[in-house]
C-alpha cells in the first residue's frame, strides 16, 4: 500500500511543477497572474523556479532526485581521483571521517562511502558539531555512496531518498567539544520522501563505533568503525567500515586490495567488478 501512496505523491508533485500556483523566492510574475509559469532567476529553472540548474553544495535546495544521475565505475579504477569523492581534512574532517570507506561484507548492497563535502545542498556530507546530527550523508547522493549491484538496496534507497544521520558522541558518551573527540555515533535514518525518521533506537538502533587505531587484527593501518546494529534488542548483525583510501588519496593497504578483490567477486551479484553510483548535474 505505501508503494502505491508514494506513487500518487510522485504523480501528485510532477502535476504540481507543470502548473505553479506560487513562486518560490528565485522567481517571480506580475501580480494580477495567479498561476502558470514564473519568470525565474538565474541559477534556477522549473514552473515554480524552485529547481536548481546545477546542484551545488552551499545552496539551501536540496539537489532534486532527478538531476542524480546514475553512473557506473570499475572496482580497477578506483582511486584517489575518484569517482567516490575522498572526504580531506580541508573539508573540516578529523582522520576518523577522512578518505573512502568499504562496507564489508555487504553483498549485492552497499560498496563504497564517504564523508566528503557533496553537491547534494541543504546542508547535507557537512561536518557541524553545533547540530544535533554532526554530519547527515545521503545514501543515493552525489559521490558519497555506492553499491555493487543495482539490487534490492539501490532501488529502495531512491524510493525512500536515504539519508543517515549521524548524532556524533565523544568517549564519555557525550557530545563531542571538536570532531577530533570523536568516537562513536548513533545513526538514525530518515526517509526523505516520506518524511519518517526512525528515532526509536529501541526498535532500531544503528551504531557507529570507531577502534582505536593500528587495533585492527587485519587492517591496522586503516581508520576502521564498527558497525553494530539491533532491531527490538537484539542483534541485527554487524560489519566493519574500513578505510581504502585516506585523506590524502593514498590507498591505503592491504585495506584496497581487499576490497577490489572483494568487489570482482560473484558474491557482489549479478555486476562483478563494477559498482553504482549518482553524480548531480
Amino acid at each position: 500500500m505505501w508503494k502505491a501512496s508514494f506513487a500518487l505523491l510522485l504523480c501528485h508533485a510532477s502535476a504540481a511543477s507543470a502548473w505553479c500556483w506560487s513562486c518560490s523566492a528565485h522567481g517571480e510574475r506580475a501580480w494580477w497572474v495567479f498561476s502558470g509559469d514564473c519568470q525565474c532567476k538565474d541559477g534556477w529553472e522549473g514552473s515554480c523556479c524552485d529547481v536548481p540548474v546545477t546542484c551545488t553544495n552551499g545552496m539551501d535546495t536540496m539537489c532534486p532526485q532527478h538531476k542524480l544521475v546514475e553512473h557506473k565505475g570499475k572496482c580497477a579504477d578506483l582511486d584517489g581521483s575518484g569517482p567516490i569523492s575522498v572526504g580531506k581534512a580541508a573539508m573540516g574532517l578529523p582522520p576518523s571521517l577522512q578518505g573512502i570507506f568499504w562496507l564489508t561484507e555487504q553483498g549485492d548492497s552497499s560498496a563504497l562511502m564517504s564523508f566528503a563535502t557533496s553537491n547534494d545542498g541543504a546542508g547535507l556530507s557537512t561536518l557541524d558539531l553545533s547540530k544535533e546530527f554532526g554530519i547527515e550523508v545521503r545514501v543515493g547522493g552525489d559521490r558519497v555512496w555506492s553499491f555493487h549491484d543495482k539490487a534490492t538496496s539501490w532501488g529502495l534507497v531512491a524510493a525512500l531518498d536515504l539519508i543517515y544521520k549521524f548524532k556524533f558522541e565523544n568517549a564519555a558518551g557525550e557530545a563531542p567539544a571538536s570532531a577530533d573527540e570523536i568516537t562513536a555515533a548513533q545513526i538514525i535514518p530518515e526517509g526523505h520522501n516520506l518524511g519518517i525518521s526512525l528515532t526509536a533506537t529501541n526498535i532500531l538502533n544503528f551504531r557507529a563505533e570507531l577502534a582505536p587505531m593500528g587495533s585492527h587484527a587485519r587492517y591496522n593501518s586503516s581508520v576502521v568503525w564498527g558497525r553494530p546494529s539491533s532491531v527490538l534488542g537484539f542483534s541485527g548483525g554487524y560489519y566493519d567500515l574500513v578505510q581504502v583510501v585516506d585523506g590524502n588519496g593514498n590507498k591505503v593497504q592491504p585495506a584496497f586490495d581487499d576490497w577490489a578483490m572483494y568487489c570482482n567477486s560473484p558474491t557482489t551479484g549479478g555486476t562483478p567488478g563494477d559498482f553504482f553510483y549518482r553524480v548531480a548535474q
